[in-house]
């Protein structure tokens, strides 16, 4: 009954966090196109302009109608893999090749899906994700910041 309890729970939350996101991608939206349908996949992922744009690798540009019809028709030159970063990790949805660091995570769909799950959906609703750009700067290197760390025998 216990396990039961907990796979609703999950179900319940997993649902919410696909009605927001969903809700988040059309609301963002500047043109108007087909709403996505939260009852069926058929219409997401690649088949959905707001989804594709969002999963599409790094390495292509989906606003490019080759690269869009090579990923769609699966050529061997275009495969879109498991190690495939796509752009919704990266703030703004911009990778920097030279600097493949800049930007990660800091995509603000990707904060607002955070916030839904690990603090509260409602602070998930807000218009504005603050944006850290002074933390960015620490992000963009390669070495990690230095901590002190005080163990036992450091009182």
């Amino acid at each position: 009954k216990l396990t039961k309890g907990t796979d609703s729970a999950r179900g319940d939350n997993a649902t919410g966090l696909k009605m927001a996101i969903m809700g988040w991608l059309m609301g963002s939206q500047k043109t108007p196109e087909l709403a996505l349908d939260l009852q069926s996949k058929t219409g997401c992922g690649f088949y959905h302009d707001a989804t594709a744009r969002l999963i599409c690798p790094v390495d292509y540009n989906w606003s490019n109608t080759i690269d869009r019809a090579h990923i769609c028709n699966f050529h061997p030159d275009y495969l879109v893999t498991a190690n495939s970063w796509p752009h919704f990790l990266y703030k703004d949805e911009i990778y920097d090749p030279k600097d493949p660091v800049k930007g990660l995570f800091k995509n603000k769909l990707l904060v607002q899906a955070f916030k839904h799950i690990f603090t509260s959906p409602s602070s998930a609703d807000v218009d504005s994700i603050a944006d850290d750009t002074d933390n960015e700067i620490q992000a963009s290197t390669s070495e990690p910041p230095l901590k002190c760390w005080k163990g036992p025998t450091n009182k």
